[in-house]
């Protein structure tokens, strides 16, 4: 009985690293990189935007180490991540003010992966973005309604929701006084929802139809090749609240 407890105590002991032994590294937290290449689906160069990473969840417990990223796309299209973890990455590509769809908010399942691992430390993907429709929408305000305090609480909002159900606003790309232009980025060949949402104003289609009070969604379907529409709509007046 007392061998066996001076063996397992020995054991123990020799497991411990002496002074000025390192113990082994964990292969599993090696730090990897991935860099590479942004291109349209034409060939053009993509000179700005954002790369961007995070690591598939797979219950490893992995403390402080780097497991999500970012980097600026270089003129020359090029990009490198700063070092991460080992393990599998889906790559993620956002170049506002372009016609290039972000690769992880529609049809994600296609973006880019990188497994990165002690065999493969490092790295090297060529993206290729899609091109998307370029949706104009024309906001007409002849009452200047829109106006900031002119109607308390008074509000307007579009959108459209993405594949990974991230809803984008549409950003304003020219205003005046009694008109503003919103401009939304929608795949070809598939019918979106562009939503409208707003409170106190009472909007009017191109058609003349009023829009309903509650939130409301424009389909739009726009065919590869075919230039996108611009939308109308109308404030036309102050709406019961």
């Amino acid at each position: 009985m007392k061998i066996l407890i001076v063996s397992v105590a020995f054991a123990a002991v020799s497991a411990i690293p002496s002074v000025g032994q390192v113990a082994a590294p964990d292969s599993s937290l090696t730090a990897g990189v991935i860099s590479g290449t942004v291109r349209g689906a034409d060939g053009t160069t993509v000179t700005q935007g954002v790369v961007s990473t995070y690591r598939a969840f797979d219950g490893s417990h992995l403390g402080a180490a780097r497991i999500s990223a970012s980097a600026a796309i270089a003129a020359d299209g090029s990009f490198k991540l700063p070092p991460l973890v080992n393990g599998g990455y889906q790559i993620c590509v956002q170049a506002p003010g372009s016609v290039w769809l972000n690769s992880c908010e529609w049809l994600p399942n296609d973006s880019p992966t990188v497994v990165l691992s002690s065999q493969q430390a490092s790295a090297s993907v060529n993206i290729v973005l899609k091109r998307g429709a370029l949706v104009s929408v024309q906001l007409n305000d002849p009452g200047h309604l829109l106006q900031p305090g002119l109607v308390a609480g008074a509000h307007f909002v579009l959108g459209v929701g993405t594949d990974s159900h991230y809803f984008r606003t549409a950003q304003v790309v020219a205003e005046s006084a009694s008109a503003r232009t919103y401009q939304l980025l929608i795949p070809f060949d598939r019918s979106i929802n562009i939503a409208v949402a707003r409170s106190l104003l009472q909007l009017q289609a191109a058609s003349g139809a009023i829009l309903s009070n509650a939130g409301s969604s424009i389909p739009v379907l726009v065919p590869s090749g075919q230039q996108p529409p611009t939308l109308v709509l109308t404030v036309a007046g102050i709406s019961a609240p």
